[in-house]
């Protein structure tokens, strides 16, 4: 369940006083929360992996991150979001150098993938007749695990 705002928050809950008018709404009322957690992919010249962060980001986190670069206000953040989600500076090292070299993405694994020449154009159009590159399975089975890489931050959700 991601992290909610106390009851009553201040911008932060549905607050129309007749929701049941409203059509579509189906009548809820609440809070409106973060919502469902998903991936948050840094790629930047001051970010080289491997590297995991564990804050907890959501869509203003791109905001604070400017706000605490370069100093912009960000009006209509709720002071309940400002203090939950974090401002991205964890995911960079201003401190190094950039660095703009292509990273090396010569891995065994990489290669071994089957490659396709080419996008069929009717692929948008969900009518691509060819057949699927087959899936092999792997034998014999063993139990994933992430792998490992150095970390910072906090770990995600409340603390």
């Amino acid at each position: 369940m991601p992290p909610t705002p106390p009851p009553g928050t201040p911008g932060e809950f549905v607050t129309v006083p007749d929701i049941d008018s409203v059509p579509g709404s189906g009548g809820i009322r609440g809070p409106i929360g973060l919502g469902f957690r998903v991936p948050c992919l840094v790629i930047s010249p001051y970010s080289r992996g491997p590297l995991m962060v564990h804050d907890t980001f959501d869509h203003t986190s791109t905001l604070k991150l400017i706000r605490a670069r370069f100093g912009v206000p960000v009006p209509n953040l709720t002071a309940w979001r400002d203090a939950t989600v974090g401002d991205m500076t964890s995911t960079f090292n201003f401190a190094a150098p950039p660095n703009p070299s292509k990273p090396n993405l010569d891995h065994p694994r990489l290669n071994a993938l089957p490659k396709l020449p080419q996008c069929v154009p009717n692929a948008v159009l969900g009518t691509v007749t060819k057949t699927a590159i087959p899936y092999r399975v792997p034998f014999p089975q063993s139990m994933p695990t992430q792998e490992t890489a150095p970390t910072r931050g906090i770990p995600s959700g409340l603390f």
